[in-house]
């Protein structure tokens, strides 16, 4: 067996056995036909209409999109407009997040069957948007990149593309983790003093009815994950860097070719790759909230890639204390931003409305950190405010029983956002 899955194994293993086993219905228990499956044909396993979309950004990178354009039991010929919510994945993961679960679990589901025009986006780097029309996947130049230009690229690329195929005006913007992230960045039109990009267009925001943002990470001041601190406080990103590992935590096949360097060597190699997960976003939703016989299909999946650029701009986050955008260095930051320091996302300046999902066990979006972030941004645009004493990072993505304590909210603030 190799390194690689040994430690699937190991890791799957590791998880359930910190899991209370309980009697499951058949209808629970993962098809092995939905492990080997991509999203789209995830989403068409469970009768559900989808469409593959291809948006590309400004700087050339390939965006994959899945669109579920009504429910299983929907009209097909039905012409009525249906309002449109985006779904935007978190850190190292992909779109399958949101249709992971059983249809009624699932919020990408869930949405379809209220009667929603569902789009689920990939951000830069992830398996699904792991192309570009000028550079090479194995380039260095692939690789240059942050949550920043996610927030000032990605994320309206994405948006218009899914407002000019549905022919509405405006949609609901779903984030967790890190796509709440970019999107905080994007809708406080912060990028607007980098000299690189352009900003979100200035009337973006007019297009986003309501911003729902489960597990919000801003302030990295208080991360409950020892492997975010470890990896921060030793500068592992910069030594990656140095190393030429320019991709972080690839998918499935492309970690395969990185064998050699990961999971192989020595037994802190072999520790830290094992614990990547668990310990960056917590195992507590693995644990008490996920659906244990579903781990197969939640770990062929993750980790989806990204950067290690990406992944130093959480460090650096760690290190600094502030929330801001990526910090180059004196030199190359005057050249970016025109000034010497890295500037800070002005939460302040947020334009859009806000309802914010936050847990009492969440290791990246610590309790403290969600209170500096509501008490900085406008009060007249939260509309309301969710705390769960008993959730983690992952619970809200993929906890079996979301539908119950969070999604019928999640679906009113929708319903009332296009009134």
């Amino acid at each position: 067996m190799s390194s690689f899955l040994t430690f699937r194994v190991i890791f799957v293993v590791l998880c359930l056995t910190m899991t209370t086993m309980t009697s499951l219905s058949n209808d629970n228990i993962v098809n092995a036909q939905n492990v080997r499956s991509n999203v789209t044909q995830l989403i068409q396993y469970w009768g559900y209409p989808v469409e593959q979309h291809y948006a590309t950004t400004p700087d050339g990178y390939i965006l994959s999109l899945q669109r579920i354009p009504r429910g299983r039991f929907s009209n097909a010929a039905a012409t009525t407009p249906r309002k449109v919510v985006f779904l935007q994945h978190g850190f190292l993961d992909c779109s399958s997040t949101w249709v992971n679960n059983l249809p009624y679990q699932s919020l990408g589901f869930i949405l379809a069957d209220a009667g929603y025009d569902v789009w689920l986006g990939n951000v830069r780097g992830n398996e699904y948007s792991n192309r570009n029309i000028y550079f090479s996947q194995d380039s260095k130049q692939f690789w240059q990149f942050t949550w920043d230009e996610m927030a000032a690229l990605d994320l309206p690329t994405m948006v218009e593309h899914a407002l000019k195929v549905s022919g509405q005006s405006k949609l609901a913007y779903v984030g967790h983790s890190q796509g709440c992230t970019m999107a905080l960045e994007c809708f406080t039109s912060t990028a607007s003093k980098s000299v690189k990009y352009a900003a979100c267009p200035q009337d973006f925001t007019d297009k986003i009815s309501i911003f729902i943002a489960l597990a919000p990470v801003s302030y990295l001041n208080h991360p409950g994950s020892e492997m975010v601190k470890i990896l921060a406080r030793l500068h592992i990103d910069e030594v990656l860097e140095s190393l030429g590992m320019d991709e972080f935590l690839p998918s499935t096949k492309q970690l395969q070719k990185w064998e050699p360097h990961i999971c192989s060597n020595s037994i802190l190699e072999k520790e830290i790759c094992m614990n990547t997960y668990c310990l960056m976003s917590g195992c507590h939703g693995l644990k008490s909230k996920a659906n244990e016989t579903r781990l197969p299909l939640y770990m062929d999946r993750l980790p989806a890639g990204t950067s290690t650029l990406n992944a130093g701009h959480w460090a650096q986050l760690v290190r600094s204390g502030k929330f801001q955008m990526f910090d180059y260095g004196t030199v190359e930051n005057y050249a970016h931003y025109h000034q010497f320091s890295a500037p800070q996302i002005e939460l302040r300046n947020l334009h859009v409305d806000i309802a914010v999902y936050h847990g009492g066990l969440d290791v990246l979006a610590d309790v403290r950190d969600v209170q500096r972030l509501l008490s900085e941004l406008p009060a007249h645009h939260v509309k309301n405010v969710m705390y769960l004493d008993d959730y983690g990072h992952i619970d809200f993505v993929w906890g079996i029983e979301n539908y119950k304590t969070i999604y019928a909210d999640v679906l009113k603030r929708i319903a009332d956002s296009f009134q």
